[in-house]
């Protein structure tokens, strides 16, 4: 399993931020999450949540879930998922660490929680040896998406193809990590 990551804080106003790896009690507000991001597909979130707790899969890819909370008991403002890909836009080498979802609650975002997130998976994916991180995002994500990535360091990928159609493809190399 994958869920070995160290856990990282940020500030937030007069909060802190504390990333780590998603645990079970996360479950409901982990679901809320990608409800909110994947509203089309909440059908399949609670089997593919239980699923990443047995066996640290979603749709039997390994990932690693980071989650961003805040206050005690913890209030989760924050996930990203990822995975290793054999492959993707851009990146010359081989295997991938790949951000295969990125959600920060609209009331918390512009406080380095994305940023926070993305850190936790970058060092995650440089303690496995990989060189290269990638990502994508769907054009009608793009006016938040594209400006949040570049923030953190990925770069678009141009006339890259990306594994959905018409996605924005991005990705960062790892060595300099």
């Amino acid at each position: 399993m994958m869920r070995d990551a160290s856990n990282r804080t940020a500030q937030r106003g007069i909060e802190i931020v504390l990333v780590r790896p998603a645990q079970p009690d996360d479950l409901e507000q982990w679901l809320e999450l990608r409800a909110a991001l994947w509203p089309d597909e909440a059908s399949t979130h609670a089997s593919e949540i239980e699923r990443y707790f047995v066996d640290g899969t979603i749709d039997n890819i390994p990932h690693i879930v980071l989650i961003a909370v805040v206050d005690e008991p913890a209030r989760a403002i924050g996930f990203a998922e990822v995975s290793v890909r054999e492959a993707a836009a851009g990146c010359r080498t081989s295997p991938v660490a790949y951000l295969e979802g990125w959600y920060v609650r609209p009331e918390s975002r512009v406080g380095g929680v994305g940023r926070a997130l993305v850190d936790g998976a970058r060092r995650w994916a440089v303690q496995r040896g990989l060189r290269e991180f990638a990502s994508d995002t769907a054009p009608e994500f793009a006016e938040i998406s594209v400006p949040a990535h570049l923030a953190c360091g990925f770069r678009a990928v141009a006339d890259a193809p990306s594994p959905s159609a018409g996605a924005i493809a991005f990705m960062m190399s790892l060595h300099d990590s």
